[in-house]
């Protein structure tokens, strides 16, 4: 066992039952119980994979075949079928896909017969989600853009390049909107105006002109990201559109909000800070839950001053509290000057890990001498499991 640049567990061979023991928090000695207690990150490259015919040491291409131990992948053959499951409109078929409930999608395959402990050589324990929550703000000229992380960090975390995913040809990165509690439904959709390929922090920032934009202004919209082979230039909502269409979060609600485009709030948990990428997972050592933020003042001339940011962290049913505090620009002197930007990192230390673990939810909201504005309760990435230790 071995500790990266980062400070975080890494396995390296020759591994024993002991340091299974360490990196997964659970005591079991037995090797068959480590290896399908699915204790283990899900988005660590090397882990158990359920590989029923290879004995020995798995090759890179014997862990892609078993999907790197990652099962439930969703992908669809319409979009109209990706958006009426997603959005739990219809549970019918072929609205279902083979990998089943919603609740049940990117999940661990846990081991079912060969039982391989250097299927952890390599194992990082703290190994990042490649995605983080969907954000969005409106420029100075009008107009609307989408944006969020994507890809992985690092040889030992997975990014969804390394999976068959059925795509050939272009790849192209995009999102769907749904009107929050509108009836008649409204739903958008658009993909990034070029194919890139799925590469480590390439660009998924979608940017809607002004002109194209007015539908979305001063409405809360259910928005995940997905990736597909069917190119998307323009707001659509044509939803009978066949292809390949694969979901990566559960939708994330936005508001946007014209009335107050010079001023961007941007709450992500899957934000990465270039000093201490640590930060992206949602709960880091059992117990911490922490989070990432940043105010952006895009007035040309006005300052946002005696600032506070109160952080709320709730339980599952977004309206238990089940923790508050607050936060200052201080080597600001509590200011936000015009043009500027104040990026906040910090945690909340739980009392236990079941308690970590409960807390699902977020919302940041600032007030200043002239302005006020908070985001809307954020899901915390159900993608990235705690840490059991």
């Amino acid at each position: 066992m071995g500790w990266d640049s980062n400070n975080h567990i890494l396995l390296t061979a020759p591994i024993s039952i002991g340091d299974l023991t360490y990196a997964t928090g659970i005591s079991d000695l037995d090797v068959g119980s480590q290896l399908t207690s699915g204790s283990w990150n899900l988005w660590a490259k090397y882990k158990a994979c359920n590989d029923t015919t290879h004995v020995g040491v798995l090759t890179d291409a014997q862990r892609k075949a078993a999907n790197w131990g990652v099962k439930n992948i969703p992908i669809w053959s319409r979009l109209g079928y990706m958006v009426n499951f997603w959005y739990d409109i219809s549970t019918q078929a072929p609205n279902v896909p083979s990998c089943g409930l919603q609740a049940e999608y990117w999940t661990l395959d846990r081991p079912s017969r060969w039982y391989r402990i250097l299927d952890f050589d390599g194992y990082e324990a703290t190994a990042q989600a490649p995605i983080s929550a969907p954000s969005a703000f409106i420029s100075l000229t009008g107009g609307v853009t989408l944006y969020c992380d994507l890809g992985a960090m690092g040889s030992g975390t997975l990014a969804y390049e390394d999976f068959s995913l059925g795509i050939t040809g272009n790849t192209y990165f995009g999102y769907v909107l749904r009107k929050h509690e509108a009836s008649p439904e409204v739903i958008y959709y658009i993909t990034k105006p070029q194919d890139e390929p799925i590469t480590s922090y390439f660009n998924t920032n979608i940017t809607i002109p002004a002109s194209s934009s007015t539908p979305l202004f001063n409405n809360t919209w259910e928005v995940f990201p997905y990736l597909t082979n069917q190119y998307a230039a323009t707001l659509s909502t044509n939803q009978n559109v066949d292809g390949v269409f694969v979901a990566l979060l559960d939708p994330i609600l936005i508001t946007i909000d014209q009335t107050k485009a010079n001023y961007t709030l941007v709450f992500d948990p899957g934000r990465r800070p270039a000093d201490n990428p640590s930060y992206y997972t949602n709960q880091d050592q059992g117990r911490n839950v922490n989070y990432v933020f940043s105010v952006t003042n895009n007035e040309t001339d006005t300052n946002l001053t005696n600032v506070v940011v109160t952080i709320t962290l709730y339980g599952a049913d977004e309206q238990t509290v089940v923790a508050t505090q607050t936060a200052s620009p201080s080597t600001q002197g509590a200011v936000i000057a015009a043009g500027t930007t104040w990026d906040y990192s910090s945690y909340y230390r739980a009392s236990s890990s079941t308690i970590a673990a409960g807390i699902k939810w977020v919302k940041v909201a600032v007030t200043s001498m002239t302005q006020s504005f908070e985001s809307q309760a954020i899901r915390l990435p159900v993608i990235v499991d705690p840490l059991p230790i």
